[in-house]
């Protein structure tokens, strides 16, 4: 088997179940650790976090999907997913992040906190999420989501009634925005 041990540094770390990663500090040699680290864990792995914005000098978009798509595959069985703090996500991530989070059956929890969404980015997650019955937890606090964006989120939850908790705290619903949820 394959020994993570190698990879064990300060952007990756596994304690009880859950990943660390530090985007700061991940590179496109780590990443590779990182997807050996999730293809032959050495331990059940049920929470997988990534906080930090993404250094593309030293990591590539493609590498960070990569990544994600190592985990649809491979950590089928996560139950949270966490990538906040990322300053800016593009369109393209986003949308492979819908993506994998779309196949991941028994993820209940997805937090996309901190990464500067919009209205489109909350257009792109309400529609990823309107058939998904598996997250009853969304966390998309602390972005830049309007009332527009507040009217997409409505709309996925008028169909989808598995999420039971969604935060939107420190965003820039007006009346309106709050009043459609």
């Amino acid at each position: 088997l394959f020994d993570f041990r190698t990879f064990m540094n300060e952007e990756i770390t596994i304690a009880k179940g859950n990943l660390f990663v530090d985007n700061t500090k991940l590179t496109n040699e780590s990443a590779e650790g990182l997807m050996n680290i999730i293809k032959f864990p050495r331990e059940s792995i049920v929470k997988i976090q990534f906080v930090g914005k993404f250094d593309f000098t030293k990591i590539t978009e493609g590498t960070v999907m990569k990544i994600l798509l190592c985990i649809m595959c491979y950590l089928p069985n996560i139950l949270s997913l966490s990538i906040t703090s990322c300053d800016k996500i593009s369109y393209d991530l986003l949308c492979h992040i819908i993506f994998i989070v779309s196949n991941l059956k028994l993820l209940k929890i997805l937090n996309l906190e901190n990464n500067h969404l919009t209205d489109e980015d909350a257009k792109v997650v309400s529609e990823g999420l309107k058939n998904n019955r598996s997250i009853v937890a969304l966390f998309l606090g602390k972005n830049d989501i309007g009332s527009e964006g507040a009217l997409y989120i409505s709309d996925c939850l008028s169909i989808n009634k598995v999420i039971e908790r969604l935060f939107l705290g420190n965003n820039h619903l007006c009346e309106s925005g709050l009043n459609s949820l």
